[in-house]
């Protein structure tokens, strides 16, 4: 599956430079096309490569020492959470490397793109594996596990140094569309502790600050089912902090 993960980010860089679209480990050629092709076009409508570029030069010109990178759950840091970011994170010098609506394989291309030889990273935050598991079809756990593995073993080779910390996902709702998707997540989570994983790479569980045992949100910690709401933030922050580094330098 490693071997196929790493044909379809190669797929999907040719992809970005206007040339070919990849095949999602989960699913055939046909249908991978037509959803990775609506997909992505949607996102450079948004301005994802405009969004990658300024991701680059960030990390070239900005003196990062935390590196946070996922989905929307990461970079709405710096919207509903804002405030927790500015308190806690931005101290520790982190740069918020999220981008709504990435699935993993979109976190692969980016993380294969980005150059990280200019920031001193001591440490990286990975969340990843929420939107394929919400996607119709969905995507397996065992396939977003995977995808993480390998996203840890290229953060591992491009940032020797760096102790790469892997969250487990939050809770998301149950839908008409998606009526096994608390359970996905669940099973998610399951496979990525039970992982053994490198040197310098933890797995950090973040089931006991936000699910409740039927595997949905407790009260008050998310905004719609699916993101953080500012509480949640909070209550991230506060499970992150004793990982990070403690010297504001």
């Amino acid at each position: 599956m490693a071997a196929r993960i790493q044909q379809y980010c190669c797929c999907l860089a040719a992809f970005f430079m206007g040339l070919i679209i990849g095949h999602s480990p989960a699913q055939d050629s046909t249908s991978a096309l037509k959803r990775h092709a609506a997909s992505a076009q949607k996102s450079q409508a948004a301005g994802w490569q405009n969004r990658l570029k300024e991701q680059q030069h960030a990390l070239m010109n900005y003196p990062a020492r935390v590196c946070f990178i996922g989905d929307s759950l990461t970079e709405y840091w710096q919207h509903t959470g804002q405030k927790f970011w500015d308190s806690s994170l931005t101290p520790l010098k982190a740069i918020n490397l999220g981008t709504a609506g990435d699935r993993t394989e979109h976190m692969l291309y980016r993380l294969q793109y980005l150059d990280f030889s200019r920031a001193k990273l001591t440490h990286i935050v990975l969340m990843a594996g929420a939107n394929n598991l919400a996607q119709v079809p969905p995507d397996s756990p065992d396939d977003v596990l995977k995808a993480v593995q390998l996203m840890a073993g290229i953060l591992k080779k491009k940032c020797p140094e760096a102790m790469i910390i892997v969250l487990g996902l939050p809770p998301n709702k149950s839908r008409e569309d998606h009526p096994g998707l608390p359970k996905r997540v669940q099973e998610t989570n399951q496979l990525l502790q039970a992982s053994s994983w490198p040197e310098q790479v933890q797995f950090v569980s973040v089931d006991a600050c936000f699910a409740q045992a039927d595997g949905q949100w407790k009260p008050g910690m998310s905004l719609d089912g699916t993101h953080f709401s500012e509480q949640g933030y909070k209550v991230l922050a506060e499970k992150l902090l004793p990982l990070l580094p403690t010297k504001k330098t």
